[in-house]
């Protein structure tokens, strides 16, 4: 998926939001994806064990949570708010997958 248009639509997002010069859209696409992948990855654990304790409770959080950070994506106006609402996707991604494992 990453090498059709959505891999590289993050990217010409951030460069046409550049208030804040990131450099060139290579940079702002490897900035974005590994902002939702490292969150998504550090919190999987954490949210795995709450997800065994709260299934239904905890994945619907995680829903809420991957919904707030599509809306910060939406109505950012600068690469560093669109990044971090991309970071909220990824607590929340990382909910949600916890919560369809178990």
């Amino acid at each position: 998926m990453s090498s059709t248009l959505y891999g590289r639509l993050p990217g010409m997002v951030l460069y046409s939001k550049s208030n804040l010069s990131l450099g060139p859209c290579l940079l702002g696409a490897t900035i974005n994806a590994e902002a939702s992948l490292l969150v998504m990855g550090a919190t999987q654990p954490a949210l795995g064990n709450a997800a065994g304790v709260f299934s239904k409770i905890a994945l619907f959080i995680s829903v809420l949570i991957f919904a707030g950070g599509s809306v910060i994506c939406a109505i950012s106006r600068n690469s560093l708010t669109f990044v971090g609402g991309r970071a909220v996707s990824g607590l929340g991604s990382g909910g949600i997958m916890s919560g369809a494992m178990v």
